[in-house]
């Protein structure tokens, strides 16, 4: 953690090869800094100075068709790092946030020059949903609760049989979906004919 000027001081053992650091602090927007030698010379500095871009928070509660909040969402916010001078790659945040009972969620870390956020929500028992949130209804103020709502449809069941040529069940079968990149899998049970 850094003190109260922002500094933080690490002691390395030795010359590595690699190093990362990712930084993330509610308020801010995600900040991602690294070095690689190991294809070709590139110096870890001695001192290194991170600036952070100011953040806004995001969050909704997630219900079904009824009304009820859902929890055990998966939600996906789409955030890239923001990387240090000289390093132009794109590296995504990869945050999975988890509703909770009241079908709460909650990200800290957008940074100010999005105007809204492309999320997607994922729960086995309803179908997929990716949609953008704007600022202007979804931003979360500090100390507050989200009370934007998102509602989620309930998915389909399917069912069938996985055999060989000559009709025998076939146990243990990976069966697999995909629709908006959300896959879903199961596998055939060894005991239905």
């Amino acid at each position: 953690m850094t003190d109260d000027q922002g500094r933080l001081v690490l002691m390395l053992p030795g010359r590595p090869e690699r190093f990362n650091l990712s930084i993330q602090q509610p308020g801010y927007g995600p900040y991602w800094a690294g070095w690689d030698s190991s294809s070709h010379p590139q110096e870890i500095p001695h001192e290194f100075i991170a600036r952070l871009d100011a953040g806004w928070s995001v969050g909704g509660v997630v219900v079904d068709d009824s009304g009820k909040p859902v929890a055990g969402v998966r939600v996906s916010p789409s955030v890239f790092f923001k990387k240090r001078p000289g390093d132009t790659g794109q590296l995504g945040v990869g945050t999975r946030i988890v509703t909770d009972m009241e079908g709460k969620w909650r990200f800290d870390h957008v940074p100010d020059s999005m105007r809204d956020i492309h999320v997607a929500l994922s729960h086995s028992d309803y179908g997929p949903l990716r949609m953008r949130l704007p600022r202007s209804g979804f931003e979360v103020e500090p100390g507050a609760a989200p009370t934007a709502r998102i509602e989620l449809k309930r998915g389909l069941s399917v069912s069938g049989r996985v055999t060989d040529v000559s009709g025998e069940p076939i146990a243990g079968a990976l069966v697999r979906s995909k629709f908006l990149n959300d896959i879903r899998e199961a596998r055939t049970d060894p005991f239905l004919r």
